[in-house]
């Protein structure tokens, strides 16, 4: 049995993938260039990366219990290749396939980019940043020795000074 949060159902999440499965099929099935079978990797890659975006925005909508609107901005890339056969192909398919692959990745990684700012920002902490520690006492950062020894004044890394014989 189901159950549904905020007003919704458990098949809610279908509607944004539909969007992007069913534009994928006609597209491929009606273009007059054979744009899939001419070009599957560039196509597959397109509307992989949209599924791939719908899904990160599925999760991320999830986990914040938050509402998701079921238009999204890489959506414009499945719109525009079908309304380029609608108008009878203006533009040359394969060059608006290229070109909205470019749009469909930039606008995935800045959405991946915009998310982990905004974690980092309510976790407070610094994305890809390293700031090196203060030894106790000395109130400054010393740069730091070649291979990570530390010098002297570390407490992790200290030598003996008692000697041992050989015999």
């Amino acid at each position: 049995m189901g159950v549904a949060f905020q007003g919704t159902s458990v098949l809610s999440p279908v509607v944004p993938l539909f969007y992007i499965l069913v534009p994928a099929v006609l597209i491929a099935w009606k273009s007059p260039e054979n744009l899939y079978l001419q070009n599957p990797i560039v196509y597959l890659l397109t509307f992989g990366s949209i599924s791939a975006r719908v899904t990160n925005r599925l999760v991320v909508a999830h986990m914040t219990k938050s509402e998701m609107a079921y238009s999204d901005a890489s959506l414009l890339g499945p719109g525009a290749l079908f309304l380029n056969q609608y108008f009878n192909c203006p533009i040359p398919e394969k060059t608006l396939l290229y070109a909205v692959c470019v749009y469909v990745l930039y606008d995935m990684i800045k959405y991946c980019r915009q998310v982990c700012l905004e974690i980092c920002r309510h976790l407070n902490i610094m994305l890809f940043t390293i700031v090196p520690k203060c030894p106790p006492g000395t109130g400054h950062a010393s740069a730091p020795e070649k291979n990570g020894g530390g010098g002297s004044n570390t407490k992790y890394m200290t030598r003996s000074k008692s000697k041992v014989k050989h015999h």
